[in-house]
């Protein structure tokens, strides 16, 4: 599976959530939220390079979250705005059984925990090895 059939799928969970709970159908959140996963992911990878070849950050990683946050946002908003929009991903999902959904999305929900959870650990580990 594609890495990034994986992310239109969470997008269009995301964007079916605000819609169903709140009406919202902007998708902003949706983007807003993926991004931020995303680019927790990617400050993972970045932190192990960084440790690995003891180097240290110059931008504090408040501003490293906050740039790349921004990065994806408008990458993921040309994607699902322009490429890939929600109705077509509607259309290919929106036959999953309940028992699939629910599957899907605890594994969503797993990967955001581990994301996070992840970026903190490598953070404080790389901060501390700095020190």
């Amino acid at each position: 599976m594609k890495l990034t059939k994986v992310f239109d799928y969470i997008y269009y969970r995301l964007a079916s959530f605000y819609e169903n709970k709140f009406g919202n159908e902007d998708r902003f959140n949706a983007i807003a939220i993926l991004s931020i996963i995303q680019c927790t992911n990617l400050l993972s990878i970045v932190s192990v390079i960084y440790l690995l070849q003891n180097d240290k950050f110059e931008l504090s990683t408040f501003v490293m979250l906050l740039l790349g946050t921004l990065i994806f946002v408008i990458i993921n908003s040309l994607r699902y705005n322009k490429t890939k929009k929600y109705q077509e991903l509607k259309i290919l999902w929106c036959n999953e059984t309940i028992s699939i959904r629910f599957k899907n999305g605890f594994y969503i929900i797993i990967y955001f925990v581990l994301s996070i959870v992840l970026t903190v650990f490598i953070l404080n580990f790389v901060m501390k090895s700095m020190s």
